[in-house]
C-alpha cells in the first residue's frame, strides 16, 4: 500500500472509531439509539455529505460489533407510527436506566421540585404534610416565591416584565391545570411535592395583599389543580383516590425503555380532545449551548417521539417552563440526542435549575430567557 491510499484510508478509521465510540456511549446511558441521531451526529461534528449517508448496514455492523466485543444485547426495532428505525440495548433490567437517574443527583432535583410548587400555587408560604409509604412523616415549609421574583425583576430590570404577568394572571384563577412532562425531575416533584397539596388550598396573592393590606387575614384559595402527563409513573403516583389534584393520563404508545407516552396517537390524543393548560413543565435530557449568544442553543429529549410531545405540551400551554437540574448544561457542545427546540423568548418563557454560575446566567441572559435558581441561604 502506498502513502497515499494509505492517507485516504486515514479519515475513514478515525470516523468508524469515533461513530461507536459515540453509539456505545448513547446506548449506554440511554439505552437506546435511532438511526437519525447517528446521522444528525455525524453532521453536527462537521463530517463531509459523503461520510453522513452512511449505508444501514454499517449501522448494523457496528451494532454487530457491540454485541461482541462490549457483551451488549442490542436489538433492533422500528417505530410502528414515525418508521424510525432504532436499537436497544436489553443487557440491563427494565427501568434500570430510570431508576439511576431518580438516584441522580435527587437533592438537585428536589430543589427544583420547591420552585415549581412555588410557581404553580404562587404562595409565598407553603407546608406540606407529607405521610410517607413507609409509615414515616415531616413536615416541609417552603418559601422560595420571593426569591424567585426577585430572580426574574433582576433578569427584566427596566425591560417590562412580561413573565411577572403571565404568572400574576395564572396566579389569580382558583383553578390550575398544567402539563406535567415525562421525566424524573417532573416526577421527583409530582411524588415529593405536588401529591401532598391539600386542594383546596389557601394563600395571598400579591394583588390582594396590595388591595388587602398585611394585616388582613382573608386569603385567595385554589379550589382545584388538573395535571395533564405522559409519564404512567406521574400517572400512577397523582391518580390514587386520596390524592388531590386530578390527573389525565395521555393516550398513546409507551416508550421503550421509558414511563413516557409518546409518538402520533398521543399527539393526536392532545389534539382531538383540544388539551390545553396554563403552564407547561417540561423535562429535558440536556441543555446545549453555543459559544456565542449568536449560536443555536436548544433543549435536548431522547427521541424524535418524546422531543415532539413536548413540542405539543409547550405549543399548548400559556406558560413554558423547562426543568433541569444544573448537570445537565453543557456549553459548546455539539450534539446530546434529539433537539427539541431553540433557546429563545418565542419558545421558553422560564428556565428553572438547582444552581446557575454567573457565566450561565449571562449566557441565558443574552439569550433573552429567565434563569431561575433555587434559592442560595
Amino acid at each position: 500500500m502506498n502513502d497515499n491510499s494509505a492517507q485516504a484510508d486515514a479519515p475513514k478509521v478515525s470516523l468508524l472509531v469515533a461513530r461507536r465510540r459515540f453509539i456505545s456511549e448513547e446506548i449506554h446511558q440511554k439505552g437506546t439509539i435511532s438511526e437519525n441521531e447517528i446521522r444528525g451526529w455525524l453532521k453536527q461534528e462537521g463530517y463531509p455529505s459523503k461520510e453522513t449517508e452512511v449505508a444501514l448496514k454499517t449501522f448494523r455492523t457496528d451494532m454487530e460489533f457491540l454485541r461482541d466485543f462490549e457483551d451488549r444485547k442490542i436489538f433492533e426495532k422500528r417505530d410502528p407510527d414515525s418508521k424510525e428505525l432504532s436499537w436497544f440495548d436489553d443487557s440491563r433490567p427494565l427501568g434500570a436506566t430510570r431508576n439511576e437517574r431518580l438516584k441522580y443527583c435527587y437533592d438537585a432535583k428536589s430543589k427544583i421540585g420547591e420552585v415549581i410548587l412555588s410557581l404553580l400555587l404562587g404562595f409565598k408560604k407553603i407546608t406540606l404534610d407529607r405521610r410517607h409509604d413507609d409509615g414515616g412523616k415531616d413536615v416541609l415549609k417552603i418559601e422560595t416565591l420571593d426569591d424567585v421574583k426577585r430572580q426574574i425583576r433582576d433578569f427584566y430590570k427596566a425591560d417590562k416584565n412580561r413573565l411577572l404577568e403571565k404568572l400574576t394572571s395564572f396566579w389569580e384563577s382558583s383553578q390550575r391545570e398544567i402539563f406535567l412532562d415525562a421525566g424524573t425531575t417532573t416526577h421527583i416533584f409530582a411524588r415529593d411535592f405536588l401529591q401532598y397539596c391539600p386542594i383546596p388550598m389557601f394563600g395571598l396573592s400579591e394583588r390582594e395583599a396590595r388591595q388587602l393590606g398585611a394585616n388582613q387575614e382573608e386569603e385567595a384559595s385554589i379550589n382545584r389543580c388538573d395535571v395533564i402527563t405522559n409519564d404512567r409513573h406521574i400517572f400512577y403516583c397523582l391518580g390514587q383516590s386520596n390524592i388531590e389534584p386530578r390527573v389525565t393520563m395521555v393516550g398513546g404508545a409507551q416508550q421503550y425503555r421509558s414511563s413516557a407516552v409518546a409518538g402520533i396517537m398521543a399527539e393526536r390524543f392532545l389534539k382531538v380532545n383540544r388539551l390545553t393548560a396554563g403552564m407547561a413543565i417540561i423535562a429535558t435530557s440536556d441543555v446545549c449551548l453555543g459559544p456565542e449568544e449568536n449560536d443555536r442553543s436548544f433543549i435536548c429529549a431522547d427521541s424524535e417521539p418524546v422531543g415532539s410531545i413536548k413540542v405539543r405540551f409547550m405549543e399548548r400551554a400559556d406558560i413554558r417552563v423547562v426543568v433541569a437540574d444544573s448537570s445537565k448544561f453543557h456549553f459548546k457542545k455539539k450534539h446530546s440526542g434529539w433537539q427539541i427546540c431553540a433557546i429563545k423568548q418565542r419558545n421558553i418563557d422560564l428556565v428553572i435549575t438547582d444552581k446557575a454560575t454567573p457565566e450561565l446566567r449571562e449566557h441565558f441572559k443574552k439569550l433573552g430567557v429567565p434563569l431561575v435558581a433555587y434559592p442560595e441561604s
